[in-house]
Formats: structure tokens, sequence, C-alpha cells
């Protein structure tokens, strides 16, 4: 799904998303999202309804923390069947609030001997050499790989990403 979606009639919540995926029920298996603002499509609902959802995708999405925790805490997406997590230019994030989730269902899913989630993060906001060390030592999120870590302190204006998933 691209672009913006128009604004609901009552100004609240856009459940077009969440509607299609309650009559339907499509096996859907990856989902991506581009300029999409996650507070007004009823992510977390939309995603409770897709229990084979292995691949998300969210790339210039406004969405922050709360989302985040939210996808943790509701069991979906993070804590079902997906295997991999990109978020491309989504600056509202703290990705060192992704890494302790990440961190806590990397855990979980060695403890059941489940594949681990893999998130790739590229373009979202700057980061320390503390946070990259961080990160490193967490080792829950590839980013070295498409943010190269020369780059860290200065934005690149383009770099190679992950394969669409």
């Amino acid at each position: 799904i691209a672009g913006y979606v128009p604004d609901a009639p009552d100004g609240g919540t856009w459940m077009h998303l969440v509607r299609f995926l309650q009559r339907s029920r499509p096996p859907l298996k990856h989902l991506i999202l581009d300029e999409i603002d996650c507070f007004h499509v009823a992510l977390l609902d939309a995603l409770a309804l897709t229990p084979h959802l292995q691949g998300l995708w969210l790339e210039n999405c406004i969405f922050d923390d709360t989302i985040l925790k939210g996808l943790h805490d509701s069991g979906a997406g993070f804590t079902s069947s997906l295997a991999t997590l990109v978020l491309v230019s989504c600056y509202a994030i703290d990705v060192l609030v992704l890494a302790d989730i990440l961190t806590d269902v990397k855990a979980r899913r060695q403890a059941e001997n489940r594949q681990c989630l893999t998130a790739y993060v590229d373009d979202c906001g700057m980061m320390t050499k503390e946070q990259v060390e961080k990160l490193k030592e967490m080792d829950v999120i590839e980013f070295g790989k498409y943010i190269p870590l020369e780059f860290v302190d200065s934005a690149p204006d383009s770099h190679a990403g992950p394969e669409s998933p």
C-alpha cells in the first residue's frame, strides 16, 4: 500500500485496511507500507488480522515507539510469525527501543527453538557512536550492511538497502 490515505469521514481512524482484512482474511505473507500515517490506519488492528505475516516493510511511514511497543505487547507481527522487519526513513522511532524489543523477541524465540526476527534499519535518524556500539553488542539489528558505520555520524544521500520482502 503506497501513498497517503484519504481522511476518515469523522476525522478519526481510516479503517478500510482493517475492514478489508476482516472480510477477506487473505493469507498475507508480506506487507509493504509506504508513506502511510500508521496512527490513522489502525496498523495494530490490521496486523492482528495477519497471523501468517512473515515480512513487514515500513518506508517513509509515520509512527513512533508507541506503535513499536504495541506491536510487541499485542502479539501482532513481532511475536507471531514475522521473520523480517524493514524500517526505511522512519524518523520518529528510537532504534534503542527497537533493539530492546528485538532482544526480548530473540530470547523468547531461542527458548522456543524458533527462527529469530531479523530487522533492517536504514535512514531512520542519526545514531551516536555509543548507540552503534550498544546495537552491535545486542546483535539483533542488521544495519552495518545497509548503513556503513563510517556514515553513522553524517546522513548519506543514498545507500543500498535490503531487497524487498
